[in-house]
């Protein structure tokens, strides 16, 4: 979908950002943050917060994610 210029930064009606929803699958596999590294460097927001004016690294860290938090922070997530 990138390959053919899909936005990376859509999001829904909750303002849920396709970077969030990304974020599931590498909070369930650890380590596995490829999909998000795709995205990043495909042009999305990493700091972008939804309705609820909570950013990704927000969520992370409710899930008290310790790896995908520091791997976050290292790429400018705030």
């Amino acid at each position: 979908m990138i390959n053919n210029d899909a936005n990376v930064n859509a999001t829904n009606k909750k303002g849920t950002s396709v970077f969030m929803y990304a974020k599931t699958p590498a909070q369930q596999n650890k380590g596995s943050v490829n999909i998000l590294e795709l995205i990043a460097n495909a042009g999305a927001n990493i700091n972008h917060l939804d309705c609820s004016n909570k950013s990704v690294l927000d969520y992370v860290i409710d899930n008290n994610n310790i790896d995908l938090r520091n791997w976050l922070i290292s790429k400018g997530a705030k």
